[in-house]
């Protein structure tokens, strides 16, 4: 008979109906839950690993459907350092470390929106059990327009980069989706605006790509079996993206409500980053002084939009996921924070920011089929909370109050602290 690990007694979020489900218990067999139910109903084998929930709360792991794993934060505030001072293969080792704190926080599933290529190894490394991680699911080199002005940096990395770039036209976004999916993409990331922390002429407003070129990459990252994200603050942009059936909008900054009925037709998420976006509100006057004026200027822009746009989109039912741009306004691995400004500037209650960062975030991902919900069947990823976070959402920021995680049977992490 197989080895189980019992949960007993405990209470559990469902988030499909966002119901608390009270003195349940949950079996795991190998990597999947393979019973859930009344307490009353659990039938104990001999053998079973029981761990008593009792006055515990239990939810799925968490999604961060938006991360840079090869960047520090300290790379956006000292770009000397970021260029001019490390190695090649440094952005590739620092990945592993960044991976690995998600599980910390209870993040089983991470989402790369840009990154080296080098990410598809360290992916194989973690499904393959070498190294501990979070399940990983990348889209390395974003596909970016020639001659736009996302990129930033020394010139001559500048022109190393656009090596990356496409041709112009529908063939030329062809060859680097399929360039991509040779690399060991999950997923195509593409911006159709330009961006807050890049160069001068990137202009937040302009909307990239013509509606030709999208739809093509939209077509042909679907024939390949991925979907497309896109990076995108005007609302010119967002609608463009939506339009050619761009799956996530990230960030999503300037909403008018016909571009959010569309996204509601559409079946679009929004991929907040709320702590990437109103990052200039809680700056410290020592990191405003290291960020040009025209970004500074763009970010003020952009901070005073997003919440707004996001709120109106989740009362008219725009699906909203979890996702930080790690590490832009914080190090790794701050989704705890971005859950609390779901609160705070959303109005979202705590369980339905769970819901976003569980459920939703694997809809999104087309991973619903086995992660997001705590049932029978779905893989064995999983949060013991000390308390339940239905009035407060900050207990997150708290280790002591993440007692277990479980990623696919196995415990990963204690109280803030990784297994190895």
């Amino acid at each position: 008979m197989a080895h189980r690990t019992v949960i007993t007694s405990t209470n559990f979020l469902d988030t499909e109906t966002l119901e608390r489900k009270v003195n349940q218990t949950i079996v795991i067999e190998g990597t999947s839950i393979s019973w859930v139910g009344p307490h009353s109903e659990y039938s104990q084998n001999e053998g079973d690993t029981i761990i008593d929930g009792t006055g515990k709360f239990v939810i799925p792991g968490l999604f961060d459907l938006h991360v840079h794993l090869n960047y520090r934060f300290t790379d956006f505030q000292n770009m000397g350092d970021l260029f001019t001072r490390r190695k090649e293969s440094y952005a590739d080792l620092i990945a592993v470390k960044h991976a690995q704190s998600y599980l910390t926080k209870g993040v089983t599933t991470v989402r790369g929106v840009g990154g080296r290529k080098s990410l598809a190894s360290l992916r194989q490394l973690i499904d393959e059990g070498l190294y501990i991680g979070p399940r990983l699911r990348l889209a390395l080199n974003t596909i970016a327009q020639p001659g736009n002005q996302e990129y930033f940096g020394p010139e001559a990395l500048i022109h190393d980069r656009k090596n990356n770039e496409p041709v112009s036209g529908v063939d030329g976004i062809l060859h680097a989706v399929r360039q991509r999916k040779a690399d060991g993409a999950n997923h195509i990331k593409t911006m159709t605006t330009g961006g807050v922390l890049h160069g001068k002429t990137s202009d937040v407003n302009l909307s990239l790509w013509n509606d030709e070129e999208l739809r093509a990459m939209v077509v042909e990252a679907e024939r390949l079996g991925m979907y497309v994200c896109a990076h995108a603050h005007n609302n010119n942009g967002i609608k463009a993206a939506v339009k050619a059936g761009v799956r996530s909008i990230e960030h999503s900054t300037m909403l008018d409500e016909d571009t959010i009925d569309l996204m509601v037709q559409m079946g679009t998420y929004i991929t907040p980053t709320l702590s990437a976006g109103t990052f200039i509100k809680f700056a410290t006057d020592e990191q405003r002084a290291k960020l040009p004026p025209e970004v500074i200027n763009k970010w003020n822009h952009v901070s005073q939009e997003m919440a707004r746009s996001h709120a109106l989109a989740f009362k008219k039912g725009v699906p909203l996921t979890l996702g930080t741009d790690a590490p832009v306004a914080k190090d790794h691995c701050h989704t705890d924070f971005e859950m609390q400004l779901m609160v705070d500037e959303l109005g979202l209650t705590p369980y339905e920011v769970i819901q976003a960062g569980t459920l939703i975030s694997a809809r999104c991902m087309r991973l619903d089929n086995e992660l997001g919900s705590i049932k029978a069947g779905n893989l064995a990823d999983l949060i013991v909370l000390a308390k339940d976070p239905e009035t407060d959402i900050t207990i997150f920021q708290e280790d002591a109050n993440l007692e277990m995680v479980f990623k696919e049977g196995s415990v990963v992490s204690r109280s803030g602290k990784l297994e190895t």
